[in-house]
């Protein structure tokens, strides 16, 4: 009998979850099949033209095979995210995981878990999976979703980065020239927050006269405004946020969960807050890797070289304590194929 890893496949975005567990699964012999099911959020949607096409190439390089009807009761195992609460399903009128409870009760499922969503809809899956991986205890203590089920063991996206000189060479950039990351607001934090370019700019020119060549990234479904600036747009796999911090010298965001992403890759990041109503990763913030600043709309270049002098350099001593403490930097990919397995 062949041997399968089944993912349930229900957003683009999961690609730079599950793609190194298909990579690992096809070292060791395992064929990975991804199930197709809509996502109320159409950018997202693996049913959409653009993301049927995205998901055919990646099928194409990564031997995976695509279906759009599932038998629960042949599967082994089968991998998620969030629980896999993202419908509504194309397979069936209810949900996929409670089907699991009335068909197959030995299947192994295993839901990983997407930047801090988790903290939503923790409740309404737990019940119906047989693991939850998270990077590390306290974001369950955090959020308050303890349960046995918990493996705290990471996160895949972190599992396959390029080196400095792949990147350089990916990106078509200088490896001499001193590089920001600029993670771009959302759209609905520019909208709520009423950002308007020109304050954006007053930040890239900051930045610029300061000596460095600013490289912007955002999300397909969050790309607003339109800038001179080599812009990075995706969110798919591998993860090119991560890319672009293992190049930059500084990080700067505006109110986000990347702040994981910039503690995991030792780079000093400046938070630009616009959403007051919820902190994310509370635990991660550290004024000596991360500040964060609430007037930045009018900010002047003194100011913003005083926040760059608070913080620490780029792999600094005191990134890989927070990491100790608060991270995983295992490889989380293997720990999820031995459960597999």
């Amino acid at each position: 009998m062949s041997k399968e890893i089944n993912f349930i496949f229900s957003s683009i975005t999961f690609l730079q979850y599950y793609i190194p567990i298909v990579i690992h699964g096809n070292k060791n012999g395992y064929k990975s099949i991804f199930y197709i099911r809509k996502n109320i959020k159409k950018y997202a949607s693996p049913c959409t033209t653009e993301n049927k096409n995205i998901l055919q190439k990646y099928a194409k390089k990564y031997n995976i095979l695509i279906k759009n009807e599932i038998n629960f009761k042949t599967l082994k195992n089968l991998i998620v995210v969030d629980g896999d609460i993202y419908g509504p399903s194309e397979i069936c009128k209810q949900d996929s995981l409670i089907l699991k409870k009335k068909y197959n009760e030995n299947i192994k499922i295993i839901s990983l878990c997407e930047n801090i969503n988790f903290n939503w809809v923790y409740a309404k899956f737990i019940d119906y999976v047989s693991y939850v991986i998270l990077m590390n205890e306290i974001y369950a203590n955090t959020y308050k979703c303890i349960s046995d089920k918990n493996l705290y063991y990471g996160n895949t996206k972190y599992d396959n980065i390029l080196d400095k000189l792949d990147i350089y060479k990916k990106y078509k950039l200088k490896e001499n020239n001193k590089y920001f990351l600029i993670l771009l607001p959302k759209c609905k934090f520019i909208k709520s927050f009423k950002i308007i370019k020109k304050e954006i700019d007053n930040i890239i020119s900051i930045i610029e006269n300061l000596g460095y060549t600013v490289l912007l990234k955002t999300r397909p479904k969050d790309n607003f405004f339109n800038f001179t600036q080599k812009i990075i747009i995706s969110d798919i796999y591998p993860n090119e946020s991560l890319e672009l911090m293992k190049i930059s010298e500084y990080c700067l965001f505006f109110s986000s969960s990347c702040i994981e992403e910039t503690i995991m890759m030792e780079i000093p990041a400046i938070d630009f807050v616009v959403d007051d109503n919820f902190v994310r990763c509370d635990f991660l913030y550290d004024n000596e890797c991360i500040v964060k600043f609430t007037e930045w709309k009018t900010i002047k270049i003194d100011v913003f070289k005083e926040l760059i002098n608070k913080i620490k350099k780029k792999n600094d001593d005191k990134f890989k304590i927070l990491k100790n403490k608060y991270l995983n930097e295992s490889n989380c990919t293997e720990k999820i194929f031995n459960l597999i397995k």
